[in-house]
């Protein structure tokens, strides 16, 4: 992945304020991976979806980051998922990892609570905690570039079954890059006109009807936090070890900006 001017602003684990536009682009190329890589990818993808519990899709991988001073230009590469997959568990940090660029949103009710989900036991990460959120899809390109706050909001009723007429505000607040393998998320602040108990009430119905229609629910518990710094510490004394890396500085920068 190829940086220019701006490289020393993004760190890895360190979140910034998003006070620039970002476009993201798709190049129209295939990722150039080696043949041992390759063959590195086809043979873990074979073990680890043994169950065929995991979709071979389309995955987007960074090419290069050019930041001016108004815009910051990501290009992306096309890739699958077993690639990102074998990145994250191998821990790979090389040139030819998969390094990807998604969206999260943090969901804010009406009564000021935030919504994190707890990950289901079918998914590649169970137990963890993390906002509504993932990668970038085909239905998310106009043109040559993605957006990702259509991304965001579309797994916010995948994943919550919160409606677009229900939500109040989606704006990208913050950007950071995670530790090791220079994935990039865009941190959305998503207010919604429920609280928390109608939100909670809508959430079983959805996961009800999945259920009933033979799916499986994201996430298996829906958690809320307080708006508040010693909230967001129980929390993290708690699950230290099973958040999404953004989630605790997203959380903190969010309670502590206002």
């Amino acid at each position: 992945m190829a940086y220019r001017k701006g490289v020393k602003v993004i760190k890895s684990n360190q979140i910034f304020s998003c006070n620039k536009e970002v476009k993201v682009e798709y190049t129209g190329e295939e990722v150039r991976l080696s043949s041992r890589r390759k063959q590195e990818i086809e043979k873990f993808w074979l073990d680890v979806n043994k169950e065929q519990q995991f979709l071979r899709g389309d995955t987007f991988t960074i090419q290069s980051i050019v930041e001016q001073d108004d815009v910051m230009n990501i290009k992306l590469s096309l890739t699958d998922y077993a690639h990102y997959l074998h990145t994250v568990r191998h821990h790979i940090t090389d040139q030819e990892g998969c390094k990807v660029v998604y969206g999260a949103g943090l969901i804010e009710t009406k009564d000021g609570q935030f919504v994190i989900g707890k990950m289901a036991s079918h998914t590649a990460y169970p137990d963890r905690l993390q906002c509504a959120g993932g990668g970038l899809g085909w239905e998310d390109i106009t043109g040559r570039y993605f957006n990702v706050e259509n991304s965001v909001l579309r797994e916010v009723n995948e994943e919550f079954g919160i409606e677009h007429d229900t939500i109040e505000q989606c704006t990208p607040i913050y950007l950071m890059k995670t530790a090791g393998y220079d994935h990039l998320v865009i941190l959305f602040h998503i207010k919604i006109q429920l609280v928390a108990r109608e939100l909670l009430e809508d959430y079983q119905r959805f996961a009800t009807e999945l259920i009933s229609q033979g799916e499986k629910p994201e996430f298996q518990e829906v958690i809320f936090v307080e708006k508040k710094r010693d909230a967001v510490e129980r929390l993290f004394e708690e699950n230290v070890h099973h958040a999404v890396d953004y989630l605790y500085p997203f959380l903190m920068k969010m309670v502590d900006d206002e």
